[in-house]
């Protein structure tokens, strides 16, 4: 996490929040993979799925997960059901973390990392719902992946902390645990979130 640390000239560190702005082309993946999110969901919306909720036959067409269909050797759905959401609410607000902690993520980590982060942490998510929900639900969406976003997140801030501002700490570190803590708690007050999925992610 070199970004952090001041070059041997004595010139000091950039902001952390600093890492948030610039050309967008130093957020790539990020940039990419809303982009993605959007035209699947503008795909869906042209094929039967609805703007406020998508049915779970829609759904299941598209890839997402479900047990006894993973199970019987779909596996792929543990990849493309994080590219799947159920409504627009859904896609707005994940689309709003993705953008809002990814950027800075992969500005930390760097593309390559961060595209490893987000994904292994999607898929072991959606590993662990289906071993949780059974047969029971179908799941899919962004959310997960980026509850490891998030995670990653956490872990450098912590480990970097004499680096960082003690205001940009609190702020960035704070901010995280409180979105991770209350969407937790949020998938245990409303029926039909996939609480397993955040979790899982979250730890991967």
């Amino acid at each position: 996490m070199s970004e952090f640390r001041s070059a041997a000239s004595k010139e000091p560190s950039p902001s952390i929040a600093g890492l948030m702005r610039g050309n967008l082309m130093l957020t790539p993946v990020t940039v990419a993979l809303v982009g993605a999110n959007l035209c699947v969901f503008a795909a869906m919306l042209a094929n039967g799925a609805g703007l406020w909720h998508a049915p779970n036959d829609v759904q299941l067409a598209w890839g997402a997960s479900f047990g006894p269909a993973t199970k019987d050797g779909e596996w792929w759905r543990l990849g493309i059901a994080m590219f799947l959401h159920f409504g627009l609410v859904h896609l707005a607000m994940n689309m709003w973390a993705l953008w809002d902690g990814g950027r800075l993520v992969e500005r930390l980590y760097g593309p390559l990392r961060f595209t490893v982060v987000y994904f292994t942490s999607g898929v072991a998510g959606n590993l662990l719902s289906l071993i949780a929900q059974g047969d029971r639900a179908v799941s899919g969406g962004a959310s997960g992946a980026i509850f490891g976003v998030y995670g990653a997140l956490m872990v450098c801030l912590w480990r970097e902390r004499r680096q960082v501002h003690p205001v940009e700490f609190r702020w960035l570190f704070g901010g995280a645990a409180v979105f991770s803590a209350a969407t937790i708690a949020f998938g245990l007050l409303v029926p039909g979130i996939d609480n397993a999925a955040h979790i899982g992610r979250l730890t991967a």
